[in-house]
């Protein structure tokens, strides 16, 4: 019997109320008194706790060195220091996870010790708006880049196939890894589930607090005397839609232009464009043909790339708002490359 009351009814053993504590100090062998109770000595509490509802649980401040009282359990004050070799402490899941390369297989990553179908995501920051020339970066509520300033982007990291999400905040709500997300805006996008997709995301808008994100998949690789690109219409004031061109030979006439991406609507993206790594001169034009500006493009020694081309910022700018770019963003990321203009 792991409890035993040794105190009889009053009535019984005639000790008077006063008397209870003396009554109750006569427990039997084996047992010891914890509070009103008669336990067994093996049910003893240990040092720095006390019985409560039949539980040993922490005294306040009777925790050892390096711990710290959390609700009613000891924990470890720096459990990231207590993290054996080959591994570290995660400090969303709060444990130590390791740090050893996994054996997955190609176009696979793991998460949680799985192995999973492995995609890859490209973010790029073109949403025109005047207080957000620097923004944070989320991927699935946690902080994947500090500081992303307007026209730069995330080179492609592998993620699981499937859904994510994307947020942003202003860059003062956070500055380490697993601050929670302000509610500054979020976009659900889709990531394609083949093992071997390549997406970007352009985030596009003419506010922090609302904004879109214009996906495309792009080709992983590509000819070595080749590039491949996607359009992306992200200039709030623009035509819309919009085409792209190429400028023929006889740049005076729009007679040997080739249209690249015809009809591009705002926040939206072209299909795949595939080129030889020449020079060029792109011309973007409204819905009649008539151009709206033109720039030049050197990208003879680009062969083999995959490259993200936006139109971004405003065509009459006001209050500190940006111009009009048109910028093209490889996959190892960065500052985005802002074509000269062709006169």
């Amino acid at each position: 019997m792991s409890i035993l009351m040794r105190c009889a009814p009053l009535a019984v053993f005639g000790c008077a109320v006063a008397l209870l504590p003396a009554c109750g100090s006569d427990c039997g062998e084996g047992t010891i008194r914890q509070g009103d109770e008669c336990v067994a000595a093996n049910y003893q509490c240990g040092a720095g706790t006390v019985l409560s509802g039949g539980q040993c649980v922490a005294v306040v401040d009777a925790c050892g060195d390096g711990t710290s009282l959390d609700g009613t359990t000891c924990q470890l004050d720096d459990a990231a220091a207590q993290c054996g070799d080959g591994t570290q402490f995660d400090v969303m899941a709060r444990r130590c996870v390791s740090t050893v390369a996994t054996s997955c297989g190609v176009n696979t990553i793991e998460v949680d010790g799985v192995c999973v179908l492995a995609a890859r995501l490209q973010i790029i920051h073109a949403i025109s708006a005047a207080n957000a020339s620097v923004v944070d970066l989320y991927l699935d509520g946690v902080l994947l880049a500090n500081d992303i300033g307007f026209r730069s982007a995330k080179r492609f990291v592998a993620v699981p196939a499937g859904a994510h999400s994307i947020g942003i905040a202003l860059p003062d709500s956070g500055d380490t890894v697993g601050d929670p997300i302000p509610e500054t805006g979020a976009v659900e996008l889709a990531v394609a589930v083949g093992p071997v997709s390549d997406t970007v995301a352009v985030l596009t808008g003419t506010s922090t607090a609302t904004f879109a994100a214009v996906t495309r998949q792009l080709p992983r690789e590509i000819g070595a005397t080749n590039l491949a690109f996607t359009f992306v219409h992200a200039s709030p004031d623009a035509p819309s839609p919009i085409d792209l061109e190429h400028e023929g030979p006889d740049h005076a006439s729009e007679a040997d232009d080739l249209i690249l991406a015809d009809d591009i609507a705002y926040q939206a993206s072209s299909s795949v464009v595939v080129m030889p790594a020449s020079r060029f001169v792109f011309g973007l034009a409204d819905g009649a043909g008539t151009d709206i500006v033109r720039y030049r493009a050197s990208w003879e020694n680009l062969g083999g790339k995959v490259l993200t081309l936006v139109a971004s910022g405003y065509v009459n700018p006001q209050d500190g708002e940006p111009g009009l770019t048109l910028v093209s963003f490889p996959a190892e990321g960065g500052v985005g490359t802002s074509l000269p203009l062709f006169d």
